[in-house]
């Protein structure tokens, strides 16, 4: 899921910036979803890249709705609950946070017994 995501926005990043040379927002925006792309991409604080990713793909996927892309705004959406999932799940065990902060370990604890009379 990171992976596909991440390809997404540095694809999304690069044309951003192929297509506005002169505007500095634009620059600044596509350098920022390649950044995002990047750190999704291997791993790194995951959880603030997704949120961001998220945020980025709905922007997208409302410009597109109002601009009449409705396969666009479709594929911006599918994007958006993928990065909700990555967000939620965490960055995985292939990941640089994995190394950095440790693997998180879930422990369900068993069923209480009764005491032995």
């Amino acid at each position: 899921m990171r992976l596909t995501v991440a390809v997404s926005a540095i694809d999304k990043g690069a044309n951003t910036l192929i297509g506005s040379r002169a505007h500095i927002s634009g620059c600044a925006m596509g350098s920022l979803e390649i950044l995002i792309g990047t750190a999704l991409m291997i791993g790194f604080l995951t959880p603030i890249a997704g949120v961001c990713a998220s945020l980025g793909n709905l922007a997208n996927s409302v410009s597109s709705l109002i601009s009449g892309g409705t396969t666009n705004a479709i594929i911006a959406i599918y994007l958006v609950v993928i990065c909700i999932a990555i967000t939620l799940l965490g960055p995985g065990a292939f990941s640089l946070d994995a190394r950095l902060f440790g693997r998180r370990e879930i422990i369900i604890p068993g069923r209480p017994r009764p005491p032995n009379q």
